[in-house]
């Protein structure tokens, strides 16, 4: 589909091209390949988009569209992550409740408290420490099982696949510091320590829940229910104080999103290497006897 799409985007730049030139047809230029290249991939672009309309019914002038829409999807799978996203929807809803809180439209403020909910519970599921803390569930899941010789695969796989969130996440800043563990945890249970690699397993999953990320969301969620029992208490000014902490929460969370990704860890060892023995440091060669010593750097020269 997208092959024939950019066919159908480059034929119509030709003809564009083409169709608003006047007189005599430009002399041929170039080698005879070159010019047998460019005719065949012409009729390749040509059978593609004859293709696509027979098998469609569209016109050319639903291609250019269709070529428009996939263009406009692209930019969003390029553009800011779904973390991102996500964190201005949760900002913008959080505004609206305190504007229909400060207004006193109950049901409004709670149906953008339920909303906001629902956001605060997708941003949960979006952050590469849920996402790690799944595949590391069902490892751990697997190695727990009855059937380790089949079973030990699923675990390796799902620890590779924890590990590729950590590697591959656009949201670098928000991964837990846990790589060079997944790679140890994964070489365990691939050598076939399965006691060993399931406790690193429980440990790793330990560690990715403890991550930043997840408090200030967890925290985040309490916040929305709090407001939410307070506005069917009808207690507006808890509800004000809610959203207040909820807001800050938020800036909390979009400063830690921002933040610089935490630095790779030394290589292991190197924190354990020793310094070189002064007997090996070759000694500064001496002067021969009756000759002056060189001048230091630092000193100045007699006047």
């Amino acid at each position: 589909m997208l092959r024939t799409l950019t066919c159908v985007s480059v034929l119509c730049l030709v003809l564009c091209l083409v169709g608003c030139q006047r007189g005599e047809l430009p002399q041929k230029t170039g080698t005879a390949a070159k010019e047998g290249a460019a005719n065949q991939e012409q009729q390749e672009m040509l059978q593609a988009i004859l293709r696509y309309q027979q098998d469609t019914g569209k016109s050319l002038g639903d291609l250019v569209k269709e070529i428009e829409r996939q263009n406009a999807v692209q930019q969003q799978l390029t553009g800011p992550s779904p973390v991102d996203r996500d964190l201005s929807v949760a900002r913008a809803l959080l505004v609206a409740a305190r504007r229909c809180v400060n207004s006193d439209d109950r049901d409004g403020a709670l149906a953008l408290l339920n909303r906001l909910e629902a956001t605060v519970n997708t941003l949960q599921a979006e952050i590469p420490a849920a996402q790690m803390r799944a595949f590391l569930e069902r490892a751990a899941f697997a190695l727990q099982g009855s059937s380790l010789g089949v079973e030990a695969d699923v675990a390796s796989a799902s620890v590779l696949a924890a590990l590729d969130v950590a590697l591959k996440s656009p949201n670098a800043a928000l991964v837990p510091p846990v790589v060079q563990d997944l790679e140890k945890t994964k070489a365990q249970v691939d050598r076939g320590a399965y006691k060993e690699g399931l406790a690193a397993i429980q440990q790793l999953t330990q560690t990715v829940m403890g991550h930043v990320s997840v408090r200030l969301l967890r925290n985040a969620a309490a916040g929305v229910r709090g407001a939410r029992e307070a506005m069917e208490r009808e207690a507006g000014l808890v509800v004000l104080a809610e959203l207040d902490q909820l807001s800050d929460g938020f800036n909390r969370f979009a400063t830690a999103l921002k933040a610089a990704p935490p630095a790779p860890a030394a290589p292991e060892g190197a924190a354990n290497m020793e310094a070189q023995p002064a007997e090996t440091v070759p000694a500064e060669p001496t002067a021969p006897e009756g000759t002056p010593a060189p001048a230091s750097p630092t000193q100045k020269p007699a006047t």
